[in-house]
């Protein structure tokens, strides 16, 4: 909203052109132009967000955290998860929806990725060795130590471990 002000005002004064404006504020052109033709327009008239930026961006970490360690991220959880964090932050229902998704991962396409399921391939299921299972417990121990849990014991959760594959040959 603030760089569509911007642009407005630098192309209202004729310091710079509309197509100027438009490149240097990211704004559409033709917007800058309908806002100086009507002034009445409103800008932000729209919608309100269901999460401040600060939120959405607390959000984004949340995501990107479970991500690194090793939580895989699908729509339907980061859903569940989005529609915990809103309701910890509104105390009420609100339900999201296919929309709000989407907006949500377009305005994080450079943060968020989601990586297709594939089978487990014998290399890979070979390739889990003692020296892996060793970087992953010190992968845990880093998590506990960089949000201090060690004294936390009510803030560890037991997980499923369902992706485990205990097949000993």
């Amino acid at each position: 909203m603030e760089k569509l002000q911007q642009a407005i005002e630098a192309y209202s004064t004729g310091s710079i052109s509309s197509i100027e404006a438009a490149k240097f504020y990211s704004v559409p052109e033709s917007t800058i132009r309908n806002h100086k033709r009507r002034p009445s327009m409103s800008i932000g008239s729209g919608r309100p967000f269901l999460l401040q930026k600060n939120d959405e961006d607390h959000l984004v970490q949340l995501l990107l955290d479970l991500e690194k360690t090793g939580f895989r991220l699908t729509k339907k959880k980061v859903m569940k998860i989005a529609q915990d964090y809103v309701q910890t932050l509104k105390q009420k229902t609100q339900t999201l929806g296919r929309h709000w998704f989407q907006n949500f991962m377009f305005r994080n396409k450079n943060k968020i990725k989601f990586i297709k399921e594939q089978k487990l391939e014998r290399s890979r299921k070979d390739g889990f060795t003692e020296t892996v299972r060793i970087g992953w417990f010190e992968t845990i121990f880093n998590v506990l130590q960089e949000h201090n849990l060690f004294d936390k014991p009510g803030q560890i959760y037991n997980v499923d471990e369902c992706g485990f594959n205990d097949d000993t040959e």
